[in-house]
């Protein structure tokens, strides 16, 4: 069944990327600022896909109109083959901390509201919101929230909803992204077992156990030994390699410095100060905002980060670019706005996941029966213990091979890079077969796997830190 998104607020197109590479079809693309959406545009000129229904600047409040939604969308009511989904992260800076907090009443605080009309009037098969943290932990900000999920709710939606860090998802960075998820009601039926973060890579108590550097004095191209005991793929440094950040098209967009020297004293790893932080190569990166006079210095250069390391730091894939002819300044702003993109990818694959096994139960008529619930959360907890590079040969029963082998395939097919058909039906394939066709051996050998993974997991630990 094909899953046609449509993507309102969408900025540079990192949460679109991100439902792309999880199996989705972006079918519509609005965002308001012509510069936005050039930017999104070239961004993704390889990427050989083109919005059925095109790409929009037109003010999102047009499309409450009849008139201009039927015009544009003539195929919209036709679902008896796809589903349909909204996906967007309306404005935040006045529900922000570190903004204004003008709330529902700011100009910007308006579109969330907008947005909720959109949903509530055209009524989409699921939704996607994002938004900052503070629209839950500021009272009055949380007031507003409550009042748009009522309308939600009684529009016939079941709502989930979460605060996820960045951080879970392996993202370089420490950045709460407040995620609510709406599926309709009489499309999943009332019961419907969703739960958002099953695609994590880390836990928050996991990474917080780990004993990161804090501050070394600055020195220019010095070395520094990657310290034992961390996670490779939350530091700086591993997304600077892996994105070739010094040969990026990007890695020249920086500010000049004017006065270096007064960078040279800010020893690396220093992000205490309100305006200067300097970043450290070992360690993940605070919230990539890059306004309100927030400065992110690079870790061992005397200057400020450069768009290519904040687009690393962002978790972008390498060959995400912007284009030559922005200026600097929107550049940053950009980027600092998108969703991490991984963290992105993680919720796609979340609902991507109940899609395939709700598409599977409705074609063979099969009720849900408390042991698919009870096997999808084993599959949860093995997950969350796997790892590609384990090797485990020699160590593992035939059964056991069967189950490690099925969680390689799934963990490969969540990844970005692969055909997205072939990306979905593998994923499709796996969770069938764990969910309905696990035999009584198969059954029992879950366990002892997951303790034989949980040992190796607990030995490469160990084995770090003797090195």
């Amino acid at each position: 069944m094909e899953v046609e998104v449509f993507s309102f607020f969408s900025g540079l197109g990192f949460l679109d990327l991100g439902f792309e590479n999880a199996g989705f079809n972006i079918v519509f693309v609005n965002e308001h600022d012509n510069r936005f959406l050039s930017a999104y545009q070239y961004a993704r000129r390889n990427g050989g896909h083109t919005p059925a229904y095109g790409y929009s600047e037109k003010d999102v409040r047009g499309y409450l109109s009849d008139e201009l939604w039927k015009k544009t969308f003539p195929n919209y009511d036709n679902r008896e083959e796809k589903l349909i989904g909204f996906i967007g992260g309306p404005p935040c800076p006045d529900f922000s901390t570190a903004g204004k907090n003008r709330g529902e009443n700011g100009e910007n605080g308006q579109l969330t509201s907008v947005y909720v009309k959109l949903i509530t009037k055209y009524k989409p098969d699921f939704f996607v919101l994002e938004n900052v943290k503070g629209l839950v932990q500021t009272k009055k900000h949380k007031e507003f929230y409550e009042r748009m999920k009522r309308k939600l709710y009684r529009a016939g939606y079941s709502l989930f909803d979460s605060l996820e860090n960045s951080l879970e998802y392996g993202v370089p960075q420490y950045r709460d992204r407040l995620i609510l998820i709406g599926l309709y009601r009489n499309k999943f039926g009332k019961n419907l077992d969703f739960q958002i973060g099953r695609h994590h890579q880390y836990t928050m108590e996991e990474i917080q156990k780990i004993n990161w550097p804090q501050t070394t004095p600055f020195e220019e191209n010095g070395v520094l030994c990657k310290p034992d005991g961390i996670i490779d793929d939350l530091t700086v440094e591993y997304w600077f390699i892996q994105n070739d950040v010094q040969h990026h098209p990007n890695a020249n967009d920086i500010f000049a410095v004017k006065r270096p020297q007064k960078f040279i004293s800010i020893p690396e790893g220093d992000s205490g100060g309100k305006s200067f932080k300097r970043l450290h190569r070992w360690r993940y990166s605070p919230t990539a905002a890059y306004g309100n006079n927030e400065v992110h210095l690079h870790p061992y250069l005397p200057r400020r980060i450069s768009v290519a390391e904040a687009l690393a730091i962002q978790s972008l894939p390498a060959d995400f670019s912007l284009p030559s002819n922005l200026p600097l300044s929107a550049k940053f702003k950009m980027v600092g706005n998108g969703v991490p993109y991984l963290l992105a990818l993680g919720v796609a694959n979340d609902i991507y996941t109940l899609f395939s096994v709700v598409f599977y139960m409705q074609r063979e008529n099969i009720a849900v029966e408390q042991c698919q619930k009870d096997r999808l959360e084993y599959f949860v907890k093995l997950y969350s213990v796997f790892n590609n590079d384990m090797d485990l040969s020699g160590e593992i029963s035939d059964s056991e091979k069967i189950l490690f082998d099925w969680l390689k395939k799934y963990k490969l097919a969540s990844s970005e890079g692969l055909n997205k058909h072939t990306n979905r039906m593998i994923r499709y394939n796996v969770m069938k077969d764990f969910l309905f066709g696990l035999t009584d051996e198969l059954e029992e050998a879950q366990s002892t796997l997951y303790e034989k993974m949980q040992a190796t997991s607990t030995d490469n630990v160990e084995e770090d830190l003797k090195d």
